[in-house]
């Protein structure tokens, strides 16, 4: 019953990210100047794509028969990690430079291997797994090598997913399912110690990034009513701010490394695009466009 009310909030999640939407997952780079990102915009196949900043010069990267999602940056800019797979059974993480070339295979397991994320010193990749029927925590070596699960001693329950770092690559911050199904927002050390909570709430908090200039956590908030908002708590998850930003059901943020604007997620006319939202002048531009 616990795991199927756990199941059912991530579906809820999952439906209310990709229903009659195109665009999702967008990661800025870290000099500020190229966005990655998911879409099906094309042909309805999940594939990735890279655009300017300003919205010029969009180009498709994957050109696969499975669907390549959840791609992200290595901090030098140079190479993108994604995760690519046929059907729901098994999913597998690569790396490819900047023209979608060079694709290199890191994981080769049963199971679904997702959301990958680079650290910020460029040593390791966050990403989780059900390689042993749970979706774990895990990191491994930039080539694939020394795959550790993070978190050795929990409930079997217990979810992760969306995995992002800290400044300082010693810290690992994602939202894992609670015994109500509720979804919130944990932090771990990447030794596996110190997990705690950052978020409590009846909703499902999701895609957590940390903001190293104003030492906050930000994330998705999403509602049963199928709205969301972007909202953000300090260090010790308290002091939460929403984010006012003129968009519909806004989501998925992510900053370059001066953090002087945000990339993310937001619905206009029905249609889910890439935003950004210049943290400074507090102005929105539209990136990508159906």
């Amino acid at each position: 019953m616990i795991e199927n009310k756990i199941l059912l909030s991530y579906l809820f999640l999952l439906f209310t990210i990709i229903s009659f939407a195109r665009d999702g997952s967008p990661k800025i780079s870290p000099d500020g100047n190229y966005v990655v990102f998911h879409s099906d915009r094309r042909d309805s196949n999940w594939e990735v794509y890279i655009v300017n900043i300003d919205g010029s010069g969009l180009k498709r990267l994957t050109n696969f028969e499975g669907r390549d999602v959840n791609p992200g940056w290595s901090p030098d800019g140079k190479r993108i990690v994604y995760a690519s797979g046929s059907d729901m059974s098994n999913w597998e993480i690569y790396t490819m430079n900047t023209e979608g070339k060079d694709v290199k295979r890191l994981t080769d397991l049963a199971g679904r291997e997702m959301h990958p994320n680079w650290s910020p010193n460029g040593k390791k990749i966050a990403f989780i797994s059900n390689r042993d029927g749970n979706f774990d925590l895990y990191t491994m070596n930039t080539d694939g090598s020394d795959q550790k699960k993070v978190i050795q001693k929990e409930k079997n329950d217990f979810r992760k997913f969306h995995p992002s770092w800290s400044k300082d690559s010693k810290e690992l911050f994602f939202d894992g399912g609670d015994e109500d199904g509720i979804i919130s927002i944990y932090k771990v050390q990447v030794n596996g110690t110190g997990l705690k909570q950052i978020t409590f709430s009846q909703n499902r908090d999701a895609h957590a990034c940390f903001s190293n200039n104003e030492k906050r956590i930000y994330f998705s908030r999403f509602y049963d009513d199928g709205d969301r908002v972007i909202s953000s708590v300090d260090y010790y998850g308290e002091n939460r701010i929403d984010l006012k930003l003129e968009i519909e059901k806004p989501g998925n943020p992510s900053f370059p490394e001066d953090e002087s604007v945000m990339v993310f997620t937001g619905n206009k006319d029905g249609k889910q695009n890439i935003y950004k939202f210049d943290m400074e002048r507090k102005q929105i531009g539209q990136i990508t466009f159906d």
